[in-house]
């Protein structure tokens, strides 16, 4: 953490059943102009199984607000059963601040949030929003058209080999959304496998016989080994990473 920025305290002391923290009225140190003020708070989806049984729970978690107004280094403090924390984990990693000013300088906050998961009250439609993992799915998806992934010309050129792994969700009806590169070797091989699989197009995976959304993570390989007279620079798709 850069040793200029001052680290601030703020606790949100409330939050409304299934999550909505919303009371923000507690101090923090000496000298705060504004502290964080939530602009996007997504829901939490109540942990697969613990729902239907109509087991109620509660996490406290930690965390850091930067300067731009982003979750860093979420933990939990506190839960009543492990799934409960990795939900409120999970919820507030998507959660976005307008960031704390002190001074007229965004600054670094640490902020700690209840989360209260309460079935007599949470909407089970809440839970449609959920996006799985591929070992929590009964049917995995499954590509129904896949486009070429182009070779970067200029690393072609210059006899460059590499790879990159591009996450994104499939959602409900096969469309890769939330694309992202996780990692590259260089930024063209990740522009190019990201513009790929932006074109392509799957089978849903299904949970309890219905399609859901599903986390993914393609890697693709940029290779020139077998390239030669009459044969075109190698581009291997490899399997999921999980």
């Amino acid at each position: 953490m850069p040793s200029i920025l001052k680290l601030c305290i703020l606790s949100l002391a409330a939050a409304v059943p299934f999550g909505y923290a919303t009371d923000q009225s507690s101090p923090g140190e000496a000298g705060v102009t504004s502290p964080p003020i939530v602009i996007l708070q997504p829901p939490p989806d109540y942990p697969s199984g613990w729902f239907g049984r109509r087991i109620p729970g509660k996490a406290v978690v930690g965390f850091l607000v930067d300067p731009n107004g982003v979750p860093r280094t979420i933990y939990t403090v506190s839960c009543t059963k492990p799934e409960f924390g990795e939900a409120a984990v999970r919820c507030v990693s998507r959660w976005r601040f307008k960031p704390g000013i002190v001074n007229g300088v965004r600054v670094w906050f640490r902020m700690v949030v209840p989360i209260n998961f309460d079935p007599s009250s949470a909407s089970p439609q809440l839970s449609d929003n959920k996006v799985y993992e591929l070992k929590e799915v009964d049917v995995r998806p499954a590509f129904r058209f896949k486009s070429e992934v182009f070779y970067p010309p200029a690393l072609r050129s210059a006899f460059v080999t590499g790879e990159a792994v591009v996450g994104f969700v499939v959602d409900a009806r096969g469309v890769p959304r939330n694309l992202h590169v996780v990692s590259c070797t260089r930024p063209e091989f990740g522009m190019a496998a990201a513009a790929a699989i932006a074109k392509w197009s799957y089978r849903p995976g299904f949970a309890n016989g219905t399609p859901v959304a599903t986390h993914m993570a393609q890697k693709i390989k940029f290779d020139l080994t077998a390239e030669g007279p009459g044969k075109a620079p190698q581009v291997q798709i490899t399997a999921l990473i999980e």
